[in-house]
């Protein structure tokens, strides 16, 4: 990979991690820029958002006591703490 993918995927990064640290809840997630995505199988509970392709920063959030229907199910109502689990390719293209 070259500085210039590695420097564009940083850029990407820190603007997640600004939309991570403002959102007020998961639901607010799905609706920005339609990047933030539910992951399913053996990552059901994680979170994925498109960087420079083909690669995703994957991540959960803590629970909280409040818990809300959205429009994909139950989901809760205020986003307190997000992990950063890893930037990834997990389609292995």
């Amino acid at each position: 990979m070259s500085t210039r993918n590695g420097g564009k995927r940083a850029k990407l990064f820190q603007k997640r991690l600004f939309v991570l640290e403002n959102a007020l809840n998961i639901d607010e997630l799905r609706t920005l820029l339609r990047h933030y995505h539910p992951l399913t199988e053996i990552r059901r509970g994680q979170w994925a958002c498109s960087l420079d392709q083909p690669f995703r920063l994957v991540f959960d959030t803590s629970r909280s006591p409040l818990i809300a229907e959205g429009a994909y199910g139950l989901v809760e109502s205020e986003l307190t703490v997000v992990n950063i689990i890893e930037i990834v390719n997990y389609h292995g293209k």
